[in-house]
């Protein structure tokens, strides 16, 4: 409910620095303890937390694309507005794809700073511009296809799912197995980003 939101926002900015964090710097048992892992995060978390807020601000204009786009599919909006849903995604894209490795810079680098690491991001982001587009096209439609297969396997399946906490457990199983995928494989392209940049 919407008293737990703020819990389970807080939850979630620090869930997604702790992934960030495996993602480039790795996972080795005898080599990284989970008390020194999880107090290395937590160094950062108030950065974290505004490196977040200032992605989700930086997404916005693609997120209203989508959304204005899917009105007009949908006929509740006139055709005229993808007048203004077009050029807002094409000047969304440049910004949320800039921003995109900005996590990955910080937990990385954990002497960088909100600013320091959007620069990080914004150079491997334009250096790369025309790879990074094209594996960003892929693992979109990697994800499109597999949001598909969700989608219809969760109508084929809806009606055994009457109860509330039947179809959290689904949401959960699915977001536990995509998130950390998303998370690892974009963790891998800013590596390769990095090596090749130096």
């Amino acid at each position: 409910g919407d008293q737990y939101s703020l819990v389970i926002s807080l939850i979630s900015v620090f869930v997604t620095m702790l992934l960030a964090r495996i993602a480039v710097h790795g996972w080795e048992p005898k080599e990284v303890r989970i008390i020194a892992l999880y107090n290395a995060v937590l160094t950062r978390y108030l950065s974290g937390f505004g490196l977040l807020a200032s992605t989700i601000v930086l997404g916005l204009p693609v997120l209203s694309a989508f959304l204005l786009g899917g009105l007009v599919l949908l006929g509740q909006v006139p055709m005229w507005v993808l007048a203004i849903a077009i050029p807002l995604g094409l000047l969304g894209l440049p910004l949320l794809i800039g921003s995109s490795f900005a996590m990955f810079a910080m937990m990385d680098d954990m002497e960088l700073s909100v600013w320091q690491s959007f620069r990080v991001s914004n150079r491997l982001a334009w250096r790369f511009k025309w790879p990074l587009l094209r594996s960003l096209t892929i693992v979109s439609l990697g994800l499109v296809l597999f949001l598909a297969f969700v989608i219809w396997l969760g109508a084929l399946i809806s009606p055994d799912l009457q109860t509330p906490s039947q179809q959290l457990i689904v949401d959960a199983l699915v977001g536990w197995l995509v998130t950390p995928y998303v998370f690892e494989l974009w963790g891998t392209v800013y590596q390769r980003l990095v090596e090749a940049y130096e």
